[in-house]
């Protein structure tokens, strides 16, 4: 997968290792590498302009991680991209604190 083609908030990372190798991963701002493999050390394939992710662990978790906006009468209520679990909160908690439901819609 190309870097340009990253979701916000998604970003390549990878040591020096994953640079020689081809193994570079897919960074989610605020949680880390999608396989769990730490992000420890200086981001050298963001550095070197590493254009393609190759960890084979983060490809297959950010082609099943979804992303969605809240909706409510064709208004969009969030400024960015929120996960299933992000977007459940925010529908209780509108639901609560405002009294209507928007409608959670999945972002291709």
């Amino acid at each position: 997968m190309n870097v340009t083609d990253l979701k916000p908030g998604h970003t390549i990372y990878g040591n020096k290792g994953n640079v020689w190798s081809g193994t570079a991963h897919i960074y989610k701002s605020g949680t880390g590498n999608l396989c769990g493999t730490p992000a420890l050390a200086t981001n050298w394939a963001a550095i070197e302009g590493v254009q393609e992710v190759g960890c084979k662990g983060c490809l297959e978790k950010y082609d099943i991680e979804k992303s969605f906006d809240l909706v409510y009468e064709g208004v969009k209520l969030n400024s960015k991209p929120l996960t299933e679990a992000q977007a459940d909160k925010e529908i209780s908690s509108i639901i609560m604190n405002y009294g209507y439901r928007p409608a959670k819609v999945e972002i291709f």
